[in-house]
Protein backbone atom coordinates (compact mmCIF):
# COMPACT_ATOMS: atom_id res chain seq x y z
CA UNK A 1 0.00 0.00 0.00
CA UNK A 2 1.55 3.28 -1.28
CA UNK A 3 -0.05 6.57 -1.46
CA UNK A 4 1.39 9.40 -3.90
CA UNK A 5 -0.18 12.41 -5.56
CA UNK A 6 -0.39 12.73 -9.43
CA UNK A 7 1.74 15.60 -9.14
CA UNK A 8 4.72 13.93 -6.76
CA UNK A 9 7.13 13.40 -9.50
CA UNK A 10 7.93 16.84 -9.67
CA UNK A 11 7.36 17.58 -5.92
CA UNK A 12 10.29 15.19 -5.12
CA UNK A 13 12.85 15.89 -7.72
CA UNK A 14 12.75 19.57 -6.97
CA UNK A 15 13.07 18.71 -3.18
CA UNK A 16 15.69 16.33 -3.70
CA UNK A 17 17.58 19.14 -5.80
CA UNK A 18 17.30 21.55 -2.86
CA UNK A 19 18.54 18.87 -0.73
CA UNK A 20 21.87 18.20 -2.57
CA UNK A 21 22.51 21.98 -2.97
CA UNK A 22 20.56 23.87 -0.54
CA UNK A 23 18.39 26.40 -1.27
CA UNK A 24 17.25 30.25 -0.18
CA UNK A 25 13.04 30.42 -0.64
CA UNK A 26 11.23 33.41 -0.44
CA UNK A 27 6.85 34.11 0.44
CA UNK A 28 3.87 35.79 -1.11
CA UNK A 29 4.40 38.81 1.67
CA UNK A 30 8.22 39.77 0.83
CA UNK A 31 7.44 39.83 -3.09
CA UNK A 32 4.41 41.91 -2.35
CA UNK A 33 6.89 44.12 -0.18
CA UNK A 34 10.44 44.10 -1.20
CA UNK A 35 11.06 42.37 -4.57
CA UNK A 36 12.65 44.55 -6.82
CA UNK A 37 13.46 42.16 -9.88
CA UNK A 38 10.87 39.21 -10.35
CA UNK A 39 12.54 36.61 -13.08
CA UNK A 40 9.60 34.23 -13.89
CA UNK A 41 11.48 30.90 -15.05
CA UNK A 42 9.08 28.67 -17.24
CA UNK A 43 5.98 30.11 -15.70
CA UNK A 44 3.64 32.89 -16.70
CA UNK A 45 2.16 31.97 -12.61
CA UNK A 46 -0.92 32.94 -13.19
CA UNK A 47 -1.90 30.02 -15.66
CA UNK A 48 -1.67 28.71 -11.88
CA UNK A 49 -2.38 31.33 -9.79
CA UNK A 50 -4.42 33.57 -11.48
CA UNK A 51 -4.66 36.34 -8.90
CA UNK A 52 -0.56 36.37 -8.47
CA UNK A 53 0.20 40.19 -9.88
CA UNK A 54 -3.19 41.19 -8.22
CA UNK A 55 -2.51 40.23 -5.06
CA UNK A 56 1.65 40.19 -4.98
CA UNK A 57 3.16 42.34 -8.34
CA UNK A 58 0.84 45.43 -9.00
CA UNK A 59 -0.16 46.48 -6.01
CA UNK A 60 -1.20 50.08 -4.60
CA UNK A 61 1.70 49.91 -1.99
CA UNK A 62 4.65 48.06 -0.08
CA UNK A 63 5.44 48.32 3.80
CA UNK A 64 8.88 49.62 2.37
CA UNK A 65 10.67 52.06 0.42
CA UNK A 66 9.87 50.38 -2.71
CA UNK A 67 7.13 51.92 -5.51
CA UNK A 68 5.37 48.53 -6.66
CA UNK A 69 4.77 50.17 -10.01
CA UNK A 70 8.69 50.35 -10.76
CA UNK A 71 9.25 46.50 -10.56
CA UNK A 72 10.93 44.87 -13.17
CA UNK A 73 9.33 42.11 -14.54
CA UNK A 74 11.40 39.46 -16.87
CA UNK A 75 10.16 36.11 -18.57
CA UNK A 76 12.48 33.27 -19.11
CA UNK A 77 10.46 30.99 -22.15
CA UNK A 78 8.19 30.85 -24.98
CA UNK A 79 4.40 30.40 -24.98
CA UNK A 80 3.79 32.41 -21.81
CA UNK A 81 0.74 34.85 -21.27
CA UNK A 82 2.98 37.02 -20.45
CA UNK A 83 0.30 40.32 -20.73
CA UNK A 84 0.02 40.33 -16.70
CA UNK A 85 3.62 41.55 -16.89
CA UNK A 86 3.07 44.76 -17.82
CA UNK A 87 3.09 47.45 -15.39
CA UNK A 88 0.58 50.09 -14.42
CA UNK A 89 2.23 52.81 -16.32
CA UNK A 90 2.48 50.79 -19.56
CA UNK A 91 5.82 49.21 -19.01
CA UNK A 92 6.18 45.86 -21.35
CA UNK A 93 8.54 42.90 -19.47
CA UNK A 94 11.22 41.65 -20.85
CA UNK A 95 10.34 38.19 -22.73
CA UNK A 96 13.20 35.69 -23.56
CA UNK A 97 11.70 33.57 -25.91
CA UNK A 98 12.72 30.16 -26.42
CA UNK A 99 11.86 26.73 -26.46
CA UNK A 100 10.91 25.74 -22.60
CA UNK A 101 12.31 22.59 -22.61
CA UNK A 102 15.67 24.07 -23.47
CA UNK A 103 15.46 25.46 -19.84
CA UNK A 104 18.98 24.51 -18.45
CA UNK A 105 20.69 25.94 -21.35
CA UNK A 106 19.33 29.48 -20.52
CA UNK A 107 19.73 28.82 -16.73
CA UNK A 108 23.33 27.65 -17.37
CA UNK A 109 24.16 30.34 -18.77
CA UNK A 110 22.94 32.57 -16.37
CA UNK A 111 25.10 30.82 -13.94
CA UNK A 112 28.11 31.29 -16.28
CA UNK A 113 27.88 35.03 -16.52
CA UNK A 114 27.48 35.30 -12.65
CA UNK A 115 30.92 34.04 -12.14
CA UNK A 116 32.40 35.82 -15.34
CA UNK A 117 33.05 32.28 -17.42
CA UNK A 118 33.13 32.31 -21.05
CA UNK A 119 29.71 31.76 -22.64
CA UNK A 120 30.12 29.91 -26.22
CA UNK A 121 28.67 32.00 -29.19
CA UNK A 122 27.30 35.66 -29.82
CA UNK A 123 23.60 34.52 -29.69
CA UNK A 124 22.72 31.51 -26.75
CA UNK A 125 19.08 30.35 -27.34
CA UNK A 126 19.17 32.52 -30.09
CA UNK A 127 19.39 35.14 -28.29
CA UNK A 128 21.83 38.24 -28.07
CA UNK A 129 24.44 37.35 -25.26
CA UNK A 130 24.14 41.23 -24.66
CA UNK A 131 20.80 40.57 -23.13
CA UNK A 132 21.86 37.76 -21.22
CA UNK A 133 25.06 39.92 -19.76
CA UNK A 134 22.56 42.41 -18.98
CA UNK A 135 19.94 40.36 -17.35
CA UNK A 136 23.18 39.02 -15.07
CA UNK A 137 23.75 42.34 -14.33
CA UNK A 138 20.65 43.62 -13.67
CA UNK A 139 20.35 40.49 -10.69
CA UNK A 140 23.65 41.62 -9.25
CA UNK A 141 22.55 45.57 -9.05
CA UNK A 142 18.71 44.48 -7.49
CA UNK A 143 18.09 44.85 -4.01
CA UNK A 144 15.69 42.03 -3.92
CA UNK A 145 15.53 39.88 -7.05
CA UNK A 146 13.08 36.64 -7.11
CA UNK A 147 13.12 33.89 -9.45
CA UNK A 148 9.34 32.57 -9.57
CA UNK A 149 9.03 28.37 -10.79
CA UNK A 150 6.67 26.05 -10.85
CA UNK A 151 8.07 22.76 -11.11
CA UNK A 152 5.24 21.35 -12.81
CA UNK A 153 6.11 23.59 -15.96
CA UNK A 154 9.19 21.90 -16.52
CA UNK A 155 9.75 18.83 -18.23
CA UNK A 156 9.64 16.30 -15.58
CA UNK A 157 13.30 14.97 -16.63
CA UNK A 158 14.55 18.50 -16.38
CA UNK A 159 13.15 19.31 -13.05
CA UNK A 160 16.17 18.43 -10.90
CA UNK A 161 18.85 20.39 -13.16
CA UNK A 162 16.39 23.27 -13.25
CA UNK A 163 15.89 23.43 -9.83
CA UNK A 164 19.65 22.98 -9.20
CA UNK A 165 20.31 25.73 -11.46
CA UNK A 166 17.64 28.37 -9.60
CA UNK A 167 19.38 27.73 -6.09
CA UNK A 168 22.64 27.79 -7.55
CA UNK A 169 21.91 31.11 -8.78
CA UNK A 170 20.19 32.52 -6.16
CA UNK A 171 23.05 31.30 -4.02
CA UNK A 172 25.90 33.29 -5.93
CA UNK A 173 23.95 36.32 -5.93
CA UNK A 174 23.39 36.23 -1.67
CA UNK A 175 26.90 37.13 -2.18
CA UNK A 176 26.89 40.48 -2.51
CA UNK A 177 23.18 41.22 -2.61
CA UNK A 178 19.61 39.43 -1.89
CA UNK A 179 17.90 36.91 -3.87
CA UNK A 180 15.26 34.32 -3.46
CA UNK A 181 13.72 31.86 -5.32
CA UNK A 182 9.68 31.41 -4.89
CA UNK A 183 8.20 28.27 -6.01
CA UNK A 184 4.66 28.12 -6.76
CA UNK A 185 2.57 25.28 -5.80
CA UNK A 186 -0.45 24.11 -4.17
CA UNK A 187 -2.45 22.33 -7.73
CA UNK A 188 -4.80 19.76 -7.14
CA UNK A 189 -4.39 19.68 -3.45
CA UNK A 190 -0.86 18.42 -3.21
CA UNK A 191 0.86 20.24 -0.42
CA UNK A 192 -2.56 19.73 1.34
CA UNK A 193 -2.22 15.87 0.74
CA UNK A 194 1.17 15.82 1.55
CA UNK A 195 0.57 18.02 4.96
CA UNK A 196 -1.79 15.47 5.88
CA UNK A 197 0.07 11.97 5.08
CA UNK A 198 2.60 13.45 7.10
CA UNK A 199 0.35 14.63 10.35
CA UNK A 200 -1.23 11.13 9.84
CA UNK A 201 1.96 8.74 9.45
CA UNK A 202 5.56 11.15 10.50
CA UNK A 203 6.51 10.39 6.54
CA UNK A 204 6.09 12.34 3.46
CA UNK A 205 3.70 10.57 0.69
CA UNK A 206 5.39 7.34 -1.56
CA UNK A 207 5.64 5.63 1.47
CA UNK A 208 4.91 1.85 1.35
CA UNK A 209 3.03 0.79 4.37
CA UNK A 210 2.95 -2.82 3.08
CA UNK A 211 4.90 -4.44 5.40
CA UNK A 212 3.21 -2.80 8.36
CA UNK A 213 6.08 -0.38 9.00
CA UNK A 214 5.94 2.78 7.15
CA UNK A 215 9.28 2.85 4.68
CA UNK A 216 9.50 6.05 2.59
CA UNK A 217 11.54 5.39 -0.80
CA UNK A 218 10.48 8.13 -2.91
CA UNK A 219 12.47 6.53 -5.74
CA UNK A 220 11.13 2.87 -5.55
CA UNK A 221 7.77 3.76 -4.18
CA UNK A 222 6.63 6.20 -7.21
CA UNK A 223 3.27 5.19 -8.32
CA UNK A 224 4.42 5.11 -11.83
CA UNK A 225 7.39 3.01 -11.64
CA UNK A 226 5.07 0.80 -9.43
CA UNK A 227 2.30 0.48 -12.26
CA UNK A 228 5.60 0.65 -15.22
CA UNK A 229 7.11 -2.37 -13.56
CA UNK A 230 4.05 -4.42 -13.12
CA UNK A 231 4.68 -4.42 -9.13
CA UNK A 232 1.50 -2.80 -8.02
CA UNK A 233 -1.45 -4.97 -8.74
CA UNK A 234 -4.68 -2.38 -7.83
CA UNK A 235 -4.74 1.14 -8.32
CA UNK A 236 -7.28 3.58 -6.75
CA UNK A 237 -7.45 6.82 -8.11
CA UNK A 238 -9.24 9.43 -6.36
CA UNK A 239 -10.39 12.24 -8.59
Amino acid sequence: GVIDHMNNEFGWRASRAVQDGGGINTTLAEVKNRADLIVLAGTDAVSAQPRFFERCVWVKESMFDLNPASRRIVYLGAGLDTAPGHSPDGRAPDVFEFERSRMPEALSVLNALLVQQPVAGEAPLGIALARWQELADALRAAKYGVIVWAAPAFEVSQVDLNVGAIVGIVRKLNTTTRCNSLPLAGNDGDLSMGAVHIWQTGFPMRTSHASGTPQFDPVHNGIDRLLATGEADALVWIS
